[in-house]
This record gives C-alpha cells, sequence and structure tokens, in this order.
C-alpha cells in the first residue's frame, strides 16, 4: 500500500513539469501566430522543418515566406492539446483562425538547450 501511494505521489508530482511546458509551448505558438515580421520567429523554427498544409510541402523559407503574405489580423486559436513525448519532444494540436481561414494545425517541438523548436507542422481547413 505504501508503495502504490509513493508511486502515485511521484506520478502527480511531475505532472507540473508537463503542464509548465504545455504552457510555454502554447504562448509560444501565440507568439508565432501574432508575430508581426518572420524574423520575429525564425529561430523558433528548426532549419530543417518540413511542413505541408493545402499548397503543399514546404520548409522553413516556406513558412516565413507565407507569413509575409499572411493578410494583417488579429490571431485567433484556442483547443490547444500538448502531448509530451519525452522531455525533449512535444506534440501539438489547435485550431486557428476564423471565418474563411479557420483550420486545425499540428506542430511537433523539439528542445535544443533550453529553446524550443518547430520541426514540423501541418495545418488543414476546418469544416463548417
Amino acid at each position: 500500500m505504501r508503495i502504490a501511494g509513493l508511486v502515485l505521489v511521484m506520478g502527480l508530482m511531475s505532472m507540473p513539469v508537463f503542464a509548465g511546458g504545455a504552457e510555454d509551448l502554447i504562448a509560444l505558438d501565440k507568439a508565432w501566430g501574432s508575430a508581426e515580421a518572420a524574423g520575429d520567429v525564425e529561430a523558433m523554427l528548426h532549419a530543417d522543418m518540413i511542413s505541408v498544409d493545402g499548397t503543399g510541402v514546404s520548409g522553413k523559407a516556406g513558412q516565413l515566406a507565407a507569413m509575409a503574405e499572411a493578410p494583417d489580423e488579429a490571431y485567433v486559436s484556442g483547443d490547444y492539446k500538448v502531448n509530451f513525448i519525452d522531455d525533449d519532444t512535444a506534440i501539438m494540436v489547435h485550431s486557428a483562425g476564423s471565418g474563411d481561414t479557420l483550420h486545425w494545425s499540428m506542430h511537433v517541438w523539439q528542445k535544443s538547450g533550453d529553446s524550443w523548436q518547430v520541426v514540423a507542422s501541418a495545418s488543414i481547413p476546418a469544416e463548417d
């Protein structure tokens, strides 16, 4: 009984590490979405990232170019879910946009040192 209680307590103690990490990643995603210039988030995107959306497959350069072409609108996002694969890898899904731009996004985040970077991203339009 004591061992089971100890395992439960240790498990609960580890949860805030992941919860805090999820909050940090959500804040990074919101900063990415609301950035005014591609240079504001360039360091957040891994040099070898891969991305896919309705226009095809791209990488970091494609993501930065798309930011330059995006309309100036307030970034609306929600429905965040973050799953940690390990201490240095997380998968995030969330809704973003509104009206005709409403879509679902998925990002794979990798931690390097003290920084998180997006190594993969996907976006699909949301159905009405």
